[in-house]
């Protein structure tokens, strides 16, 4: 079975102060040098976070049923429902990964906001979204090296919870990943603990294609990861 770890310095992310703006809901009109200010403190903080982690695994063992619009990976069910089970369908592989951006950045919003400032706490949430979802790019990229040379393509990535895909999934999901490397646990509900942390499946293979944005399948509106 392939498998790779992957620790991440801070500054490798190469997040802005443009990006986290627009992030906290300054898309239309800039925020004042207060706010600023207050990003670039935490920008400057975060390079001093040393738990930045992502890993996958990739499993041949994988079939598709058109029928329930499911995938089973080592004889494990997944019901993916029909927007994943439509943009994995026809991979060869699957990777199922982890990324986290550990427990740094929830401590130092709490912190913060206990402090009475509340948008240097809102600041860091933010950060930790990107920090996780920047993390996974990262390894997505790294597992593209790996297979291009192979004529192999990848899929978007896709997290149960989303896209219809039900995400009590993840406890399903967390049995392929013994030992995880990111150090990430489930509650009995499937949330995260680092909450900052996201798992998921990358189908790869020949025929497989990433788009720019799956947005315009998902009917989550809301979604904090949702992209024009």
């Amino acid at each position: 079975m392939m498998y790779e770890t992957f620790s991440f310095d801070f500054r490798q992310l190469g997040i802005t102060v443009t990006q986290l703006q627009k992030d906290m809901g300054y898309r239309k009109e800039a925020p004042d040098a207060s706010v600023d200010l207050i990003i670039s403190e935490v920008l400057e903080e975060c390079e001093t976070l040393g738990s930045i982690r992502a890993e996958y695994r990739i499993f041949e063992n994988i079939e598709f049923d058109p029928l329930s619009r499911g995938l089973k990976i080592e004889n494990i069910f997944f019901g993916i429902n029909e927007i994943v089970f439509n943009h994995l369908a026809g991979s060869e592989l699957i990777a199922v990964f982890l990324s986290t951006a550990g427990e740094e950045t929830a401590i130092r919003g709490r912190e913060a906001a206990n402090a009475g400032d509340p948008l240097k706490g809102f600041a860091y949430d933010v950060i930790g979204n990107e920090i996780v979802e920047g993390a996974a790019e990262l390894m997505n990229k790294e597992l593209d090296k790996r297979f291009v040379r192979e004529g192999m393509n990848l899929t978007n990535r896709f997290t149960p919870g989303y896209c219809g895909w039900n995400v009590s999934d993840q406890h399903k999901l967390f049995t392929l990943m013994p030992d995880n490397f990111c150090d990430i646990s489930l509650t009995e509900s499937a949330l995260m603990k680092p909450v900052k942390s996201i798992s998921g499946f990358i189908g790869i293979g020949r025929e497989a294609k990433r788009v720019h944005s799956v947005c315009r399948f998902c009917n989550m509106k809301d979604c904090f990861y949702r992209r024009p």
